[in-house]
């Protein structure tokens, strides 16, 4: 018998020994031999009460014939951890699954066809596309034209009290023969561009033209992630690891009262990352981040 192979039985022998003493068996799947992994059970566990067992498991482990397991709830951190839950079919087994850091995109396509999908529900790692727009307003209050940029066209439903403040249209670039000829002629009729999740547009190749030909034009970017902050957008909303911990604690106290376990949704709690360096090359004064957050919050009515 291999390493790994009395690795798992000892970990799922373990879990159907506590059974007894835990309302609820939580285990997280991610990245193999991650560090960042061990510390995320750990700050988990710290949220959590004493009487939750918090188990980790690389994915790499799982195998396509697991244990009979008691009710366990599956959390998986990343796209490539819920690839492998999804392949191993754990909805059939009336296991819930929870995904972090995959985008919505990237979730609704693993998931498609699965059946009880009422077991496998995710917090989407991309930000709300009306947060983002609420974001650009209060940061510019005065623009009156946003145009949302992506690859492929978008259909975008919008609340009322956004489309009341401003003309908001899609800028789709999949046809553009050059991105930034493209921009640069349809730039003219935006105040501010922001992007979304979408890595057909906003990559390594993409990026770096996309915000010089903005900002030559004397344009912002707002979003679409945290990353894309560092490389020269404004500013965005984004869940930071510390949000994620309290939202996923929260979500599994109330499965724990209510045993409902909540349908796929965006973020409610969530940061908001400036450029301060961008913003002073843009001569633009912008409210501190705490009060960006603040705002928004109230905005959606969230928490």
């Amino acid at each position: 018998m291999d390493a790994v192979k009395l690795t798992l039985i000892i970990l799922f022998t373990g879990l159907v020994r506590c059974a007894w003493a835990a309302p609820h068996q939580v285990i997280l799947v991610g990245p193999a031999d991650s560090a960042q992994l061990v510390a995320f059970r750990q700050a988990l566990s710290a949220q959590l009460d004493p009487d939750w067992q918090v188990g980790y498991l690389p994915g790499n482990d799982l195998k396509p014939t697991l244990p009979d397991l008691p009710e366990v709830l599956w959390v998986t951190l990343g796209r490539e951890a819920l690839q492998q839950l999804v392949a191993l079919d754990l909805p059939r087994q009336n296991q819930h699954v929870l995904s972090l850091y995959v985008s919505r995109r990237d979730f609704e396509s693993l998931t498609q066809g699965i059946p009880k999908q009422n077991l496998i529900s995710a917090i989407y790692a991309d930000a709300p596309l009306v947060r983002q727009i609420n974001l650009a307003h209060l940061l510019a209050p005065q623009a009156r034209r946003i145009g949302v940029l992506s690859f492929q066209p978008l259909t975008l439903v919008l609340p009322d009290s956004l489309t009341a403040q401003a003309e908001i249209s899609n800028l789709a670039l999949a046809e553009a023969e050059s991105l930034s000829k493209y921009l640069a002629d349809t730039i003219r009729e935006c105040d501010i561009l922001v992007g979304t999740e979408d890595p057909d547009l906003f990559n390594s190749i993409n990026i770096k033209p996309l915000l010089m030909t903005a900002y030559r034009h004397n344009k912002f970017l707002i979003g679409p992630g945290y990353g894309f902050v560092s490389a020269g957008s404004l500013a965005t909303t984004y869940a930071s690891q510390s949000d994620t911990l309290r939202e996923l604690s929260a979500w599994l106290r109330q499965y724990g009262h209510t045993e409902v376990w909540p349908a796929p949704r965006y973020a409610l709690e969530f940061s908001v990352v400036v450029n301060a360096q961008v913003a002073r090359s843009l001569n633009l004064t912008l409210p501190e981040e705490n009060a960006l957050k603040r705002q928004l919050t109230t905005l959606e009515g969230s928490p």
